[in-house]
């Protein structure tokens, strides 16, 4: 698989990422970078998700096992009180 380069105007490539964990503040997690290594990676993150898109693999096993290395969940854990041990 090969990569498409895409110039700006000024013949260089660059992007800005940005982390900010949880998105809503306050936020324990708050970071950014630009340069032509985001570029890469953009583009490098936008093949692989298509290819997982097209063959129907939403949630490989690996993207599950990363997040839970992250300690990053999807979802709020609910806990729920059983009201009939009162």
């Amino acid at each position: 698989m090969r990569l498409r380069r895409s110039r700006r105007s000024s013949g260089q490539d660059g992007g800005v990422a940005f982390i900010a964990q949880p998105q809503i503040p306050p936020r324990n997690v708050n970071w950014s970078f630009s340069g032509a290594w985001v570029h890469a990676a953009k583009v490098g993150f936008e093949q692989y998700f298509l290819h997982k898109i097209r063959t129907g693999h939403s949630e490989p096993f690996y993207e599950r096992l990363a997040l839970q290395v992250l300690g990053i969940d999807k979802l709020k854990e609910v806990r729920v009180e059983d009201e009939t041990a009162n």
